[in-house]
């Protein structure tokens, strides 16, 4: 199981990581009978002329390998419409959400499957057989997530007898994603029952419960740069008809190092020299190649300072050819953080215009240099006590800048 690989993703040498690491993971994996992948091949749904043919080179490695004794005994819904996906090591697939595009027109893993390089599930089955123990493959591409449960139920996915069957889908799954809209996401119960194993793509992190017989395959390259440190890049091994489950971990994968840093009342001077000497404490060693570094700032900036003018740049100077560093800034400035406090406080407690303080409101916005919501038309909206149409305004200009996650929704 190879997952989200997201060939294209990123620049310049990051780039060329979705390549390198997808390859290494194919090359590892030749000693395998069939590759299935969940989706999220491509990290957009009309890849780059070059992003093809790097994608095309990478799947021929499979198409070239030995035959690996694997026979098509069975489709079940599906036409193949290029029986040299059949060649070598055969790959099975979906589409995830990266790929999708309307009815009618052309993903790229339907493209993939026209010039042979692997078939495409499309809601249909696979029943492969080698030395008389047979797998029946069932997949389903990514769909809006709440149509996901009634997508899986229109299609009534049932178990094939006499196979192990394995049900690959590429959705959010209720327990490793986190909504606010809870109906809309998958749950495990909503998947068809009865099935060996569930291999699930779109989560990045790898993860297998046996117990519920559910595969989280994960990604083979970073790109949302989130708590993606705590484990290895790599993809998963299942052995039939024992089920056994092993993780190969990619070897030579760029190594991702994260980092948060907390300050109070800083300088953007002193801010920049901290995150200088973060780093340079994280890089030292050989790394073979030049690590990911990902700081996040937390905290608050000292008054009258703009945490907006602390310069990545400035950060990443002198460590070109030891480190590729990016800056998560949640940094508030001081002066933001009462001015919300104040707002957010009267509209909880409906204060009056009075109790407010106009003039304080008025002088610290100003020295905010905020360029919302003109200020006079602020006074206007709580002199005519309508404090929750100001509060979903600047809700919609602070709340991604200046406040810390889930403090809006909480307010």
């Amino acid at each position: 199981m190879i997952s989200d690989t997201h060939l294209g993703y990123g620049k310049d040498e990051v780039e060329d990581d979705s390549f390198d690491h997808f390859a290494l993971a194919l090359e590892q994996n030749l000693d395998s009978d069939i590759i299935i992948i969940p989706g999220d091949i491509f990290d957009s749904r009309t890849p780059r002329q070059e992003t093809l043919h790097r994608a095309f080179s990478i799947f021929q490695k499979a198409r070239e390998a030995p035959d690996s004794g694997v026979k098509l005994a069975q489709s079940i819904g599906k036409s193949i419409t290029n029986m040299g996906a059949l060649k070598g090591i055969p790959i099975v697939a979906v589409h995830g959400n990266h790929e999708s595009r309307s009815e009618g027109n052309v993903n790229p893993v339907q493209l993939l499957e026209q010039a042979g390089y692997l078939i495409d599930l499309a809601g249909g089955a696979l029943v492969f057989e080698k030395n008389g123990q047979k797998a029946a493959i069932h997949g389903m591409g990514w769909v809006p997530e709440q149509f996901s449960a009634e997508k899986i139920r229109e299609k009534g996915f049932s178990r094939v007898e006499g196979a192990k069957n394995i049900f690959v889908f590429h959705q959010s799954l209720e327990g490793f994603v986190y909504s606010d809209t809870p109906d809309s996401v998958l749950g495990f119960g909503d998947l068809p029952k009865g099935f060996d194993l569930y291999i699930d793509g779109h989560m990045h992190l790898s993860h297998y419960d046996p117990s519920r017989r559910l595969m989280v395959a994960g990604s083979t390259v970073i790109t949302q740069q989130k708590n993606e440190e705590s484990r290895p890049k790599g993809c998963y091994a299942v052995k039939l008809p024992e089920m056994e489950v092993s993780f190969r971990e990619i070897k030579g994968q760029r190594p991702f190092i994260y980092a948060e840093l907390e300050f109070n009342k800083a300088s953007v001077s002193d801010a920049v020299e901290a995150c200088r000497q973060k780093v340079s404490g994280l890089v030292r060693g050989d790394y073979g190649k030049k690590p990911l570094v990902r700081l996040k700032l937390k905290g608050t900036v000292e008054k009258g300072a703009s945490a907006s003018r602390i310069s990545v740049s400035d950060i990443r100077k002198g460590f070109e050819e030891s480190a590729i560093i990016s800056v998560v800034n949640k940094l508030e400035s001081e002066d933001l953080t009462e001015v919300m406090r104040q707002l957010h406080q009267s509209h909880s407690e409906k204060m009056s215009v009075d109790e407010m303080g106009l003039k304080t409101i008025v002088e610290q916005l100003k020295n905010t240099g905020y360029k919302g919501l003109p200020v006079s038309r602020i006074l206007d909206l709580l002199a005519e006590g309508d404090s929750e149409r100001v509060m979903s305004m600047l809700d919609a200009d602070f709340s991604e800048k200046y406040l810390p996650s889930g403090d809006v929704k909480n307010a």
